[in-house]
């Protein structure tokens, strides 16, 4: 019954539909569980959440993002690998409304792999802040309370000034080729 409702009369998902339905989701219950929180609240609502932590007799930032299975990942790749052919060609930073291009281009491609739509809102995240944001620091940039973001290596914490608790190390960090290819892509976003 739910299927049918979110599908138009040609039998295509309508995404605008999917979306709104993905963003009354609770993500929130495949978030971590953190005991030791003194402050909390959403950056990206419902996919993301700062909580400011006490950790060995000093602050912590923890971005609180959907905990993906070992299945999601592999979606996500297919799927990355898929949008990715399919979008080579057009030049998406052209585009009004590049979010709802890829919107469109992600059901489709959903469609393709046979995928359930109803609970993909997780892959969408992640899809999205892969393409047109800054991928895993996507939810720092959104939160107001950042002033700086610093990254000094390979598999060491990405660290914070927030304007409430100073500089604070994050739960984020970055192996080898992550960061390679993050610095390409910064690099690439600003010509």
């Amino acid at each position: 019954m739910i299927a049918k409702k979110i599908f138009r009369k040609s039998d295509q998902p309508d995404p605008n539909e999917l979306l709104k339905r993905w963003l009354e989701e609770d993500y929130s219950k495949y978030f971590e569980s953190l005991d030791n929180s003194v402050d909390s609240y959403w950056l990206e609502k419902p996919f993301s959440r700062a909580a400011i932590c006490e950790d060995d007799g000093g602050m912590k930032y923890h971005l609180l993002i959907p905990k993906l299975t070992a299945e999601e990942y592999v979606l996500i790749e297919e799927v990355h690998r898929r949008l990715r052919d399919r979008l080579l060609m057009i030049d998406i930073s052209q585009l009004k409304d590049r979010e709802s291009y890829l919107l469109e281009k992600f059901v489709e491609t959903l469609t393709d792999v046979k995928a359930e739509l109803s609970d993909k809102g997780k892959i969408w995240y992640h899809i999205k802040n892969n393409f047109l944001e800054y991928e895993k620091l996507t939810p720092l940039l959104k939160d107001p309370y950042i002033e700086d973001i610093s990254c000094n290596g390979y598999r060491i914490p990405v660290f914070v000034y927030h304007k409430a608790y100073g500089s604070i190390p994050t739960n984020i960090s970055f192996d080898p080729e992550e960061l390679d290819r993050f610095v390409i892509k910064l690099s690439q976003k600003a010509n």
